[in-house]
């Protein structure tokens, strides 16, 4: 097979069940190699993000739309743990030990530095404009994903999948 994808092409595949749709899908997003030839993107920071045939099964049930959301962003909000953690030790450190009051300071400098460059502090606003977007009001952030119809579920899975910001977006069976 092979394949050209300029910007702003919209491609569909079409083929019966077990033909390799879904193959050539993980192929071109990176997550298998093909067994020969190539893949050959134009760019190095391409952003392929890719919705999955089962992606209902990746849907947490138990959080809310909102978690959901962010559990896209899990460097961040490991940065953001980090920091709510080193705020809590800098709140237990003698102040009689500049020592160890500097290592938690330089610490906390450097999880900032981390947080501004991941842009951490948007997330929230990025989660709203996105649920804005998908049809959801300002209330349902609050909602159990549970709580969310089939349809509205496909709904919360391309929205995560929009959070990721790709360049490229492949919906595998999307209508299913």
């Amino acid at each position: 097979v092979t394949w050209g994808v300029q910007t702003g092409d919209r491609i569909g595949l079409v083929g019966a069940n077990g033909a390799g749709k879904t193959t050539q899908i993980r192929i071109l997003a990176g997550e298998l190699e093909p067994t020969t030839g190539d893949v050959v993107k134009s760019s190095k920071d391409l952003r392929t993000a890719v919705l999955r045939q089962e992606f209902v099964e990746d849907l947490v049930a138990s959080r809310t739309l909102r978690e959901e959301m962010l559990s896209v962003f899990a460097e961040e909000n490991k940065i953001l743990q980090d920091i709510a953690a080193t705020e809590a030790e800098l709140e237990t450190v003698n102040a009689e030990d500049a020592d160890k009051m500097q290592e938690v300071l330089d610490r906390m400098q450097e999880l900032q530095n981390q947080a501004e460059n991941k842009d951490v502090y948007a997330l929230e606003s990025r989660i709203k404009k996105v649920l804005d977007l998908m049809g959801f009001t300002d209330d349902e952030g609050e909602d159990l994903v549970a709580s969310f119809s089939g349809g509205w579920k496909m709904r919360i899975g391309l929205g995560k999948v929009l959070l990721k910001d790709p360049n490229i977006l492949l919906l595998d069976e999307p209508t299913n």
